[in-house]
């Protein structure tokens, strides 16, 4: 059948050609259907290899052009995952669905067959779980948006409403749920919030693309939001964020200070494109800086001693960011010796790799936009003590103020609707009977709560497992599960995973062992599947018993029958290059593909070993897959290289502050020429690294870091060198702020309304004598704002010890998530944040949070906009401003401890 194909494609294609030439159409028009075409075979051989019968089924469909071509272009440049992990059926499904949508809304019908195929018919929009939303969307809002007779650009704006009404922000794991699951939830994270808007605005026949700048300047933390392609041009919105016109957003100044800001652009695109950041075997990446932000082309020309151009050097644009050197983007250099970047006017390190030679640079804004580096005689690693710049800020959007006030009002009635759709879930009264009617014990309530709209089935698999005397583990297998694994999985998964794992249970394992490591069916972040009773099935008897007594033989069965690699043409291709969109393949995609990259492999291995019993994990910090034997870890090594292994240990000199991996610090390996962040995972304390960590032996460098005030980056780093079987301990110094100076204002007090007592409060009275009060100014909706609800609220304990009290002041709007611990009060139409406009960095007076440190009347410190790790950066202020005023000769209150 596959040789059939072959023919039949060579002579479509060969008849396309003669048909184009007999045409006389212009010779740039022959590039894409032969770069078409090579994509198409390649994904056909790939399809061969891993038993797929999608092609075979997709000339079923020959006699529907449309039809049998779209799926054509989706089955040559969707992910690996997508074959393993789905049927040809979902597929057909979506694009029947575009073609019904491009049918049904008036603007869809004139959308150009290149913008439909890259932002309409995809059903992939970044790494997200993938499910049938397509459908359920298009019949919701086709009867919501056709009865209003909507232009484009209006119909975006209702979507987004829409949205709204449906899904909030809400911090939540790196796993991207899909757009059904974030409906069940009611909240997500940005890349969720936007890859649902994305989801329902395709629905609705408005191209749509995620936009995403991976890591801020000025800023810890990343961000992603929507562009809509409106009459031929891309604007923005902010997902689930309604405001009364395009291209507004919380986000626009912090945009005008990014560095990047680009897209995933499904299938391939022109590589001479202006925007063209690059591409592979699923998608291109495109720029989108210019909408945003002023930019220039930065160009690294690397030459060696000789000044001869240095052609196929990697070359890394990196960023700091959560202590590391992000890599915003990686290039080759070209014949030339060049590689090119669009970027922000802020600093960058790049460094430079070519073949056993590495050199950095680290370039600031006022440098010239060709920079030359040489490979062999400039610095082979970044400097050690280094002061990294964002870009300056641009100016905000401006609302009407009547068009704000009926947005807003807009807003509470959805807050209202989506509260309604709720009103079903479980709360702690629902929670009480379920608890007396099955006897389970009250840390059910947490779960039952947290399930949100996907409650049935935990309820479910609750009450099933009660009949089936088998409530102790549903119990400790949901305990381990994270609350977005609760509002997303199927209670017939949770049952096989349950019922499989009892059965297979080593009667000498701890419960905390086989509770976290078997019985658990989460891995890393891939989607969970029934994937236990397919790698059972798939061995003898003999198997299991053989590899339940000899685990090590579990490699080499692995190995023989998963594949890391394709043949196609006699040429090996990984896998990895076929599967680019972050998104693991499942342990039973992998079982029946018989084909994984190095991660979905690793996850694989897990569940191999789970499925018969064995504890298993990936270990983050060697980044390996492991089992337990014989009460310890052993890795499998898939990679075949030796493998040595080193201890070391973190001494913090300063006993006032817990310092955390992330956000003050870590690690990286030189690897390929550059350096690595170790995964220890995100803010854990110094203190939780007593016992030390195992990595791998090589080359290292400690990164400390610390955001001054005037949101630039000091950056320390240490170099070592690790040995086989060393043990090590390297001192974390975090740099200091050292600029004493204070951009010190008079603070104008005012009036405010005290919410708990419903009366007018001098906000003089708030603040109190030897301390200092931090006035924060927010909008509860928005992003930025919850950001520094959930920050305070942590840092609440530390924020006391070092004498600062906090107040959190809006316009009347109803704050939720904030500690009771808080006083909150109104302030009108923000009088007193007007007032202090003098305060403040910028005057966009509509930019939230707006937080300004006060004491002895002055305002010693203030910032606006989004901010990360806020608790820290007013404990730092407080100490600086105290020390000026002792170097001062003034009086001064000690400052306890800088914990945080």
């Amino acid at each position: 059948m596959f040789l059939y194909l072959k023919f039949m494609r060579n002579l479509v294609f060969s008849l396309l050609i003669i048909f184009m030439f007999s045409s006389c159409l212009k010779k740039v028009e022959l590039v894409e259907p032969s770069q078409f075409e090579l994509n198409y075979n390649d994904k056909l051989a790939f399809a061969e290899a891993i038993g797929s019968d999608f092609f075979e089924k997709l000339e079923n469909y020959k006699s529907d052009s449309l039809v049998y071509q779209d799926l054509q272009y989706l089955f040559t440049y969707m992910p690996l995952s997508d074959f393993a992990d789905y049927d040809f059926e979902f597929f057909l499904n979506q694009v029947k669905y575009a073609h019904l949508i491009k049918e049904t809304f008036p603007w869809a019908k004139d959308i150009p067959q290149d913008i439909f195929r890259h932002y309409v018919l995809p059903h992939r929009v970044n790494n997200e779980n993938l499910d049938t939303a397509r459908m359920v969307f298009y019949r919701e809002l086709k009867d919501r948006l056709l009865p209003l007779n909507l232009t484009a650009e209006e119909a975006a704006l209702e979507v987004n409403h829409w949205c709204h009404e449906k899904v909030i922000y809400k911090p939540t794991d790196a796993r991207t749920i899909s757009p059904l699951g974030a409906v069940r939830s009611g909240f997500g994270r940005c890349g969720e919030e936007s890859t649902f808007t994305v989801t329902a605005l395709r629905a609705a026949g408005i191209p749509a693309r995620q936009v995403y700048t991976p890591r801020w300047a000025h800023t810890d933390d990343n961000h992603a939001w929507v562009e809509v392609w409106i009459d031929g041009e891309w604007k923005y919105l902010g997902a689930c964020e309604p405001l009364p016109r395009l291209n507004m957003g919380w986000f626009t100044v912090s945009a005008t200070r990014t560095m990047l800001v680009h897209t995933k652009q499904f299938g391939q695109d022109d590589e001479e494109s202006s925007n063209y950041l690059g591409s592979n075997a699923n998608y291109t990446w495109v720029n989108a800086m210019k909408t945003y932000a002023p930019t220039k082309n930065l160009i690294i020309l690397v030459v060696n001693k000789n000044n001869m151009p240095v052609w196929n050097a990697e070359v890394r644009f990196q960023l700091y960011n959560y202590a590391e050197m992000y890599p915003l983007h990686t290039a080759k250099t070209n014949i030339n010796g060049m590689a090119k970047f669009t970027t922000g006017y802020g600093s960058l390190e790049v460094s430079v790799s070519y073949k056993d030679k590495t050199i950095s640079k680290t370039i600031n804004p006022q440098d010239e936009n060709i920079i030359t580096l040489n490979i062999d005689t400039d610095p082979k690693f970044p400097a050690e003590n280094v002061v990294y710049y964002p870009p300056v800020a641009g100016e905000n959007h401006i609302i009407d103020p009547e068009e704000e006030k009926l947005n807003n009002e807009r807003l509470k009635q959805e807050d209202k609707i989506r509260a309604n759709n709720e009103s079903s879930y479980y709360n702690q009264s629902k929670t009480k009977d379920f608890i007396k009617a099955f006897d389970y014990p009250e840390s059910v309530a947490e779960i039952l709560i947290g399930s949100k709209g996907n409650w049935m089935e935990i309820e479910a698999f609750l009450i099933e497992a009660s009949y089936k005397n088998c409530k102790n583990e549903a119990l400790a297998l949901l305990t381990e599960l994270s609350e977005k694994d609760w509002r997303d999985t199927k209670k017939e998964i949770l049952s096989k995973h349950c019922e499989l794992a009892i059965k297979h249970r080593n009667s000498n394992l701890a419960d905390s062992i086989f509770n976290k490591y078997v019985l658990n069916p989460r891995i890393h972040f891939e989607l969970l599947t029934n994937y236990r009773p397919a790698i059972l099935e798939s061995l003898t008897d003999e198997n299991i018993k053989n590899f339940k007594s000899n685990p090590e033989k579990i490699y080499q069965y692995i190995s023989e029958n998963i594949k890391t690699q394709f043949n196609i043409n006699g040429k090996n291709i990984d896998v990895q290059d076929f599967n680019n969109y972050n998104v693991s393949i499942t342990p039973l995609g992998v079982n029946k593909v018989k084909h994984a990259d190095p991660l979905s492999l690793k996850i694989y291995t897990v569940a191999f070993c789970r499925s018969l019993g064995i504890p298993a994990r990936i270990n983050l910090a060697s980044n390996f897959a492991q089992y337990f034997h014989n009460n310890e870890w052993v890795d499998f090594n898939f990679d075949k290289a030796k493998v040595e292994k080193a201890k070391l240990f973190f001494t913090n000199p300063d006993t006032t502050r817990d310092l955390k991996y992330r956000v003050h610090f870590a690690i990286a390996r030189l690897e390929s020429g550059f350096f690595n962040t170790v995964d220890l995972g995100w803010e854990i304390p110094i203190s939780d690294f007593s016992d030390g960590i195992e990595v791998l032996d090589g080359k290292y460098m400690l990164l400390t870091a610390y955001r001054n005030s005037d949101e630039s980056v000091s950056v320390n780093r240490k170099y070592f060198d690790l040995k086989a079987n060393e043990t090590k301990t390297i001192e974390v110094t975090i740099p200091e702020d050292n600029s004493i100076s204070l951009n010190i204002k008079a603070f104008v007090h005012g009036n405010l309304t005290d919410n708990q007592t419903n009366s007018l409060i001098d906000s003089k009275l708030i603040c109190k004598e030897n301390t200092a009060t931090a006035f924060c100014w927010i909008n509860p909706t928005q992003e930025p704002s919850k950001h520094i609800i959930r920050d305070i609220n942590l840092g609440l304990n530390n924020l006391k010890n070092n004498k600062i009290n906090v107040v959190f002041i809006t316009d009347g709007s109803e704050i939720q998530g904030l500690s009771k611990e808080i006083p909150t009060y109104t302030d009108k139409n923000f009088e007193l944040l007007n007032k202090n406009s003098a305060c403040s960095l910028s005057a966009n007076s509509n930019v939230f949070p707006n937080i300004m440190l006060v004491s002895n009347n002055n305002c010693i410190f203030s910032s606006k906009g989004y901010i990360i790790n806020v608790s820290e950066i007013l404990i730092n202020e407080w100490k600086k401003s105290v020390k000026s005023d002792a170097m001062n000769g003034v009086e001064v209150l000690k400052v306890e401890s800088n914990a945080n």
